[in-house]
């Protein structure tokens, strides 16, 4: 099931949601640089889809220098240019 971001900014969720996200990926990076596994990858992959929308155009293109680029790739390539582009800019969706 994929977030529902509308409820989640009604019911006051997004500030707990965003430290899940920051939680979710922080775990990847540990994982991946003790794990380096194609299986990880792809388990890395499908989570970050399930978070394309936040990842693309919410306030983490402020926090993405946070995180190594092993996850940015993957964030990249899931997502598309547009997180890229969007943390390249700075701008604001």
């Amino acid at each position: 099931m994929n977030p529902n971001h509308d409820q989640l900014g009604k019911q006051g969720g997004l500030i707990q949601y965003e430290l899940f996200v920051a939680n979710m990926l922080y775990s990847f990076d540990e994982i991946l640089q003790n794990i380096p596994s194609e299986d990880w990858r792809e388990v890395v992959r499908g989570e970050v889809a399930r978070h394309a929308e936040y990842l693309r155009f919410g306030d983490f293109r402020k926090q993405r220098r946070y995180y190594t680029p092993e996850i940015i790739e993957i964030i990249d390539a899931v997502c598309g240019d547009a997180a890229l582009k969007g943390a390249e800019t700075g701008a604001v969706s």
